[in-house]
């Protein structure tokens, strides 16, 4: 469930950067100027917002099983908001779409291993079973 809604968060905040890319004007030298400073806090807001994301799920098993993709996503997310301080907001929201990803692939790993592990419970009691049902077949023939 946590995994369904961190996607639609996601979703919902690939939105908000495609609309940051696009309302950010360019000067000739390349570097981008918000239309207005709440944009640029419009963008830090949201780095913040994934910020925690990631010290949450650094405290779940993601961060046991998906530690490298949680501490790029941190990095990422620290050079977002250094561009959103200065005023690069396009180069924010890439880095901000970059740290979403990876904490989709933080997230999809870490369902991966629990699935394994889970795979790994079950055959250790379906050997139990059959077992079982061994001993109980050879005691029906004696």
């Amino acid at each position: 469930m946590r995994i369904l809604l961190l996607v639609a968060w996601l979703f919902v905040m690939n939105g908000a950067i495609t609309v940051f890319a696009d309302s950010a004007p360019k000067p000739a030298d390349g570097k981008t100027v918000p239309k207005t400073v709440n944009d640029q806090k419009s963008a830090i807001d949201g780095i913040k917002a994934m910020q925690h994301e990631v010290s949450v799920l650094f405290q779940s098993p993601a961060g046991r099983y998906a530690r490298e993709f949680l501490d790029k996503s941190r990095t990422e997310l620290q050079s977002a908001q250094l561009a959103a301080e200065s005023g690069k907001i396009v180069q924010a929201s890439r880095q901000m779409e970059l740290a979403g990803i990876l904490l989709q692939r933080a997230n999809a790993v870490t369902a991966e291993q629990e699935s394994g592990d889970k795979a790994v419970i079950k055959r250790a009691e379906l050997k139990k079973l059959e077992e079982r049902i061994d001993m109980l077949l050879k005691g029906k023939e004696q």
